[in-house]
């Protein structure tokens, strides 16, 4: 994940990540990032209604006209998304008040069927940073979500042993290797000749 994210912050491909974000995120004439559309479905206009009421309070809440673009580009690097539904106790019927995106590196899919990538829960592995350094991580605390407590997409690409998700971004990971060697031997390369390029004028 280390690699991945110091990938995207090299100049070339994190022009190249967002541009595909700029390409993909863009509200349409109404306004709207993403839309709902009912196919092959027959349903009564109150269901619907509905069912449209719950889609609006969804986008609401992960605002995709500011997050999204973010969100898109954290897929891209990452493979995959965690967002934790925030519900009160003294407001169940309320039902979802908002959604917190997780980082991918502290949180894992707990597998009920590895064969079939079937989740039953999630393993949170919560930061607890030093009193006397704020900066510093102490340790870590492991806590157990359920499989409703968590939103988690990922892009459905694993490895061949299925440990990990392999990220868009690995498609570019010669590329960059390939062009970071290319820069640091030329670097190398002009220091080594840069004697050569006086001129001695004897008079």
């Amino acid at each position: 994940m280390r690699d991945y994210r110091t990938m995207a912050a090299f100049s070339e491909i994190a022009d190249a990540l967002d541009e595909i974000c700029d390409e993909t995120i863009n509200p349409d004439e109404d306004d709207d990032i993403v839309k709902l559309k009912f196919k092959n479905a027959e349903l009564e206009s109150d269901k619907k209604d509905e069912i449209m009421k719950e889609w609006d309070k969804f986008i609401e809440h992960f605002d995709l006209h500011n997050n999204g673009w973010q969100y898109f580009r954290q897929f891209l690097i990452e493979g995959e998304l965690y967002f934790e539904l925030i519900i009160h106790e003294d407001y169940v019927n309320e039902g979802v008040l908002g959604v917190v995106n997780i980082p991918a590196d502290l949180i894992d899919p707990v597998y009920a069927n590895i064969q079939n990538m079937l989740v039953k829960g999630f393993l949170y592995q919560k930061p607890i940073f030093d009193k006397n350094d704020p900066r510093k991580v102490e340790k870590y605390e492991p806590i157990p979500y359920e499989e409703n407590q968590v939103v988690y997409i990922n892009n459905s690409s694993y490895n061949e042993t299925k440990e990990f998700i392999v990220p868009f971004i690995e498609n570019a990971r010669r590329a960059y290797r390939q062009l970071s060697m290319m820069e640091d031997a030329v670097v190398i390369h002009r220091m080594v000749h840069a004697p050569l390029r006086f001129v001695l004028i004897v008079s």
